[in-house]
């Protein structure tokens, strides 16, 4: 079990300890707070360590009676804290922080903080982030969707697919819910029985992240229904197209996408995807960063799949100009592959 599923075993042991030895203030204070593990930073020491707080949720009203003592407070329980070698392999629990809990409801739930451990796992680096939602009869469909977006710069998240058997699997999807720059919901007739799609939704629509609701059968209802719908296609090639031509054109998505371009030319295996992907990078080279065509010009010169595909270096080389950068000595070699 990972610090983040123990935060209320964690807050009962500190009460129980600190009520023994007579400490009731501080017992009292964590038997009414309300507990989560928050990831705070990564230390690259020894192979990776990723460091967490404990994190105490109160009501205003007792803040309100601890507010000139909170520091205090923190310090005393994070002391206790330190003195249980709760540390866990490569995540370590360094100390606690009191908050104001402005939830009323006694059943709010709070998502848990992906770590950067935990969006490696899920996430293809240097990608935008796009959680599919949709349900379990279109899982087939949703994989085609997943494999298409590749070639855009998209990884998506298809949880039947992405989630590994060893994992707990609602936990990996909330990872994913916490984590993603964008949800695509593929609306279906029976998208509104299940018992996650609506959920999934929601939590993109309460943080505030873009909703690209599809027309699978169904048009987008409740809120969602405020959202301009992308029609299907009648291909996972033709659908991604869409779904791409709508992120490049949301602000908050625009340059995860771009730097998912990018990658794809540096990490280019075929000469086919270079062609692909460099027709979208042209398309959208307004958006590109000094440093994306420089990786551009490296991957023109180093990678064979790049530099011996057909118009793709004389495509980069054009870009590079554009910008006014200067191009590699080594000379492109722009052969045609078949």
């Amino acid at each position: 079990m990972s610090l983040q599923d123990d935060a209320a075993a964690i807050k009962a042991t500190l009460s129980v300890i600190f009520n023994e030895q007579g400490d009731r203030e501080l017992s009292r204070l964590l038997d009414d707070a309300r507990a989560e593990v928050e990831y705070v930073d990564h230390d690259n020491w020894n192979g990776g360590i990723d460091i967490y707080v404990l994190l105490l949720w109160i009501t205003p009203q007792r803040f309100a009676g601890i507010e000139d003592d909170v520091a205090s407070l923190e310090k005393r329980i994070g002391a206790k804290l330190g003195r249980l070698n709760l540390d866990r392999g490569n995540e370590q629990l360094s100390g606690v922080r009191i908050s104001v809990d402005r939830v009323s409801s006694s059943t709010a739930v709070r998502l848990p903080f992906a770590s950067p451990t935990d969006e490696a796992r899920i996430w293809r680096a240097g990608s935008l982030r796009l959680f599919v939602s949709h349900v379990s009869r279109i899982k087939i469909s949703a994989a085609k969707l997943k494999a298409a977006l590749e070639l855009f710069g998209i990884d998506a998240f298809v949880a039947h697919d992405d989630i590994e058997p060893t994992r707990e699997w609602a936990l990996e999807i909330e990872f994913a819910l916490r984590s993603m720059h964008a949800l695509c919901a593929l609306v279906t007739s029976d998208f509104h029985s299940s018992m996650w799609c609506d959920q999934e939704v929601g939590v993109a629509l309460g943080r505030s992240v873009p909703v690209l609701p599809v027309r699978f059968g169904a048009d987008p209802y409740g809120l969602m229904g405020k959202l301009q719908a992308i029609p299907r296609a009648d291909s996972a090639e033709a659908m991604a197209e869409r779904i791409f031509s709508v992120l490049m054109k949301t602000e908050s998505c625009r340059s995860y996408v771009m730097e998912g371009l990018v990658s794809c030319i540096e990490n280019a295996h075929t000469y086919a995807t270079s062609k692909h992907v460099i027709s979208r990078i042209v398309q959208f080279k307004k958006h590109l960063s000094a440093d994306q065509v420089r990786r551009m010009l490296v991957a023109a010169r180093d990678n064979s799949q790049v530099r011996e595909a057909i118009n793709v270096p004389t495509q980069i080389e054009s870009i590079a100009k554009a910008a006014g950068m200067a191009i590699p000595k080594e000379e492109f070699v722009d052969e045609i592959r078949f």
